[in-house]
């Protein structure tokens, strides 16, 4: 995958903005992105007074977890009409910031935890994005990631400049190893990890029908199908963070 690149990311995802509309998701989808952000929050909870800046914050659906928190929200995107658009629609003090991930527009070491979901896999140059994340992060801040897992990532030709491109912009399949390897270059530790949801049960709509468990319960029924299926979970949620200790789940 290292042959292909970005002509230009920040103008890609300003166009793509505008051609989709990351507030309306179906039923299913949205199910599915509910999850994974209670997974991440499973991982690591933070506290009152965190500072946390979310990358790609897209229709801003971690509100639908953070809603009652009460820490610092800095959703960060590169279009602006999706930050303008949180700010309007959210009751909670938020503080939208534009930027683009290998040049974030904060000082060092001025977040307590960065988010980034269903974002790195979309990263041509994966490394310096996570290295640009530890420079924001404090001493000891931490990252909590989700990404597709062993995902196979398909190619097209692109019908305006007849070069090969990933479908849905997704560059990189990751599983622990790959993740774990990145993370380590930008010198972070990954600690505690997860895989979640299952190819199966999402072809039955698993998560729709379950919408009303809550997170523990649909845990056990998510790790159970993944005994029972093995080798089909769809996403690998991590938390990582600047000291040394693995722990998997």
């Amino acid at each position: 995958m290292s042959q292909l690149k970005y002509t230009n990311h920040i103008a890609h995802y300003q166009a793509d903005a505008e051609i989709n509309d990351y507030f309306e998701h179906d039923a299913f989808e949205s199910q599915n992105i509910r999850r994974r952000y209670q997974a991440l929050m499973h991982l690591h909870r933070p506290k009152k007074t965190d500072r946390v800046l979310e990358i790609g914050s897209g229709g801003g659906p971690a509100l639908q977890i953070l809603q009652k928190k009460n820490f610092h929200y800095f959703p960060l995107d590169i279009p602006r009409k999706n930050l303008s658009r949180i700010k309007k629609e959210s009751a909670l003090p938020l503080f939208p910031a534009a930027g683009d991930v290998y040049r974030l527009p904060f000082a060092d070491g001025c977040f307590d935890c960065v988010l980034m979901s269903e974002v790195l896999e979309h990263l041509d140059e994966a490394v310096p994005a996570l290295k640009e994340i530890y420079r924001v992060l404090k001493k000891e801040g931490l990252l909590l990631i989700s990404v597709p897992y062993k995902e196979r990532i398909m190619k097209t030709v692109c019908v305006h400049c007849n070069r090969l491109t990933p479908f849905n912009a997704h560059f990189h399949s990751f599983d622990e190893n790959k993740l774990r390897n990145f993370m380590e270059q930008a010198g972070f530790t990954m600690g505690k990890w997860l895989t979640m949801n299952n190819k199966i049960a999402d072809r039955l709509h698993f998560n729709r029908i379950v919408r009303a468990l809550p997170f523990g319960l649909w845990r056990f029924f998510d790790r159970l199908i993944n005994r029972l299926i093995p080798n089909k979970a769809t996403h690998l949620v991590s938390l990582s963070f600047k000291q040394t200790s693995i722990n998997k789940e």
